[in-house]
């Protein structure tokens, strides 16, 4: 995963995410062979160890308690491999001779202020991967609710749950002291079950996801519910492994316990991407209270 450097006016970003950044070492991620025509998918073999995706989605935040819920859409926009662009042919085909996938996901959570910014700690996560045939067209709606148009022959390609993530959410624009624009940093592990033999020969343990929103692309509409639209900078690396989905959540979910810990503070931190960004930006209200805190307080001295 690729570091990034940073530069955050108000504070140094901190998250502490000790599991994703273990399994680099014990766990080895996977050069995935995906066959999407042995399942009914317009498209021919394809071997990657990245998938790039993009974030459609909503949070709803209690911002007295920090508790959140989202909803969101992350389309898979393409693959690469060793670095490198992977021309799978008949992905996203323009004409739309070809096919497509996209994650659909729910999760809850709870956000905390600390010194290194708003973090917001995953409490379950659920998701489900779906391929399709011909194009499909991605977005929120007018009550921030994340749609999918478009796209024949939906085909279940696997599901998964939560195994640790957290995010890092800060501001970087303001209106007065008031934030209303967020940038969002951090990593998740989840699982990966129900993949069909036919479309992958090969086991995977889960997914290590690398979630970046860039600045302004997470955004608060209401006192309550933020969007995130859109983006392109979240990875996602499949974990390799051996023997069935149930012990592979079981040896995932040791690591994760095993591994527990605060990373500790960074300067440079890995640029992640829209899935998990999501989350983030219900750290926005809690942001927003603090503000009109500081700026009452200003006024009763």
């Amino acid at each position: 995963m690729q570091c990034v450097r940073i530069a955050v006016p108000l504070m140094v970003v901190a998250f502490g995410l000790a599991a994703p950044a273990a399994l680099a070492g014990p766990i080895s991620t996977a050069r995935f062979d995906w066959n999407p025509r042995a399942v009914g998918l317009d498209g021919a073999k394809l071997r990657a160890d990245t998938i790039r995706l993009s974030d459609y989605g909503r949070i709803m935040i209690d911002p007295l308690t920090g508790a959140f819920s989202e909803v969101g859409l992350l389309p898979i926009l393409g693959f690469e491999l060793d670095g490198q662009a992977v021309n799978a042919k008949g992905y996203r085909d323009p004409a739309g001779d070809g096919w497509g996938a996209y994650v659909a996901y729910e999760s809850v959570g709870t956000q905390a202020v600390t010194p290194g910014g708003v973090v917001a700690t995953y409490e379950s996560l659920a998701y489900s991967l779906f391929g399709y045939n011909g194009l499909a067209e991605f977005g929120l709606d007018q009550t921030g609710t994340p749609y999918v148009l478009g796209g024949t022959d939906l085909t279940l390609l696997g599901r998964g749950a939560l195994i640790d993530g957290s995010l890092t959410i800060f501001p970087t624009r303001f209106e007065g002291e008031v934030p209303v624009e967020f940038g969002v940093v951090g990593d998740l592990s989840a699982t990966i079950e129900d993949v069909p033999r036919q479309f992958s020969s090969n086991t995977f343990l889960g997914f290590d996801v690398a979630l970046i929103h860039q600045p302004g692309e997470v955004f608060p509409v209401s006192p309550t519910m933020f969007l995130a639209n859109g983006g392109d900078s979240t990875t996602a690396t499949l974990i390799a492994g051996r023997g069935n989905s149930a012990q592979a959540r079981g040896f995932m979910a040791a690591m994760a316990v095993d591994v527990g810990g605060d990373a500790g503070p960074a300067a440079a931190v890995a640029v992640p991407e829209p899935g998990s960004a999501l989350l983030v930006a219900g750290a926005l209200g809690v942001l927003g209270i603090l503000g009109r805190r500081r700026r009452s307080d200003g006024r009763a001295a």
